[in-house]
């Protein structure tokens, strides 16, 4: 197939989820830091604390297993293991924001989501390997 041919299409609804999931986090974060009167940082405030940490999390894991979800697609990866990543992904990483937004300490479902999002990473990272080698 041609390079100007390939498409994305299995990527674009996640890719639309995981960006409307990371502009709310970033809503809350604003708005907390309004409502708190916190400019930079967490102020000591642990809602604070733990609203700058789910929207970091999600900044820090989202971007690169997108990236690599992506180019699996370009790959011509089987639709149900990209549907099977991209699911892990948006579900991990909206288990883990509401696990998290809860409390610091360790929660279900903050332990489940880190687990979907790892995996999810993991396997990526074992798919990509298996075709620069195999296929």
């Amino acid at each position: 197939m041609p390079a100007s041919q390939l498409t994305i299409s299995i990527a674009l609804p996640y890719l639309f989820v995981l960006g409307l999931m990371y502009a709310l986090l970033t809503v809350n974060v604003i708005l907390k830091r309004n409502k708190l009167r916190i400019g930079i940082g967490s102020g000591k405030d642990t809602s604070m604390a733990l609203a700058v940490r789910v929207h970091g999390n999600f900044a820090e894991y989202v971007p690169l297993i997108a990236l690599m979800l992506i180019v699996l697609e370009l790959n011509l990866t089987p639709w149900w293991l990209l549907h099977t990543f991209w699911g892990c992904l948006v579900l991990g990483r909206a288990i883990h924001a509401q696990g998290l937004s809860k409390s610091a300490g360790k929660s279900n479902g903050r332990v489940l989501g880190t687990t979907l999002t790892g995996l999810t990473l993991l396997g990526a990272s074992f798919t990509l390997l298996f075709k620069f080698f195999v296929i």
